[in-house]
């Protein structure tokens, strides 16, 4: 990945790092530790299962040019990001009154263009990220 940044040649979109040793700070929007000692001792949820950081922490790598399609983050569950080097642009969707909502299974299969940014569906805000950023 580092060579095809280097020389340019290639366009590269690397999705799962597990980081198990990554920080984990306490946000007031971070609610992933707080559900799961939440769950301990519930039917399925024994001390004996340690929180799935692999599952929790990850990082992503892209070369210039690299871009995902619409997708809904960590299965539906809040997502974050700190911007290490380069930038991204992250397009924000909140559906709009009376159309499906982000938990409907429907969702990207109705009436869906995956050409077009479906602004009939979707208010849509971007943000430009750059190093030291998180959102």
């Amino acid at each position: 990945m580092l060579k095809c940044h280097r020389e340019g040649t290639k366009i590269l979109n690397a999705l799962d790092f597990p980081m198990l040793s990554a920080p984990h700070p306490p946000t007031s929007f971070a609610s992933d530790l707080v559900a799961f000692s939440a769950t301990v001792d519930l039917p399925m949820c024994s001390r004996a299962i340690s929180f799935p950081v692999a599952s929790t922490r990850w990082g992503l790598g892209a070369t210039s040019g690299a871009h995902h399609m619409w997708h809904i983050d960590c299965d539906g569950f809040g997502t974050y990001i700190d911007t290490q080097a380069g930038a991204k642009w992250w397009v924000v969707a909140k559906p709009k009154y009376g159309s499906t909502r982000f938990s409907e299974p429907t969702l990207f299969t109705e009436e869906y263009d995956i050409d077009k940014a479906n602004e009939d569906k979707w208010g849509l805000e971007a943000v430009l990220l750059l190093p030291g950023s998180r959102m």
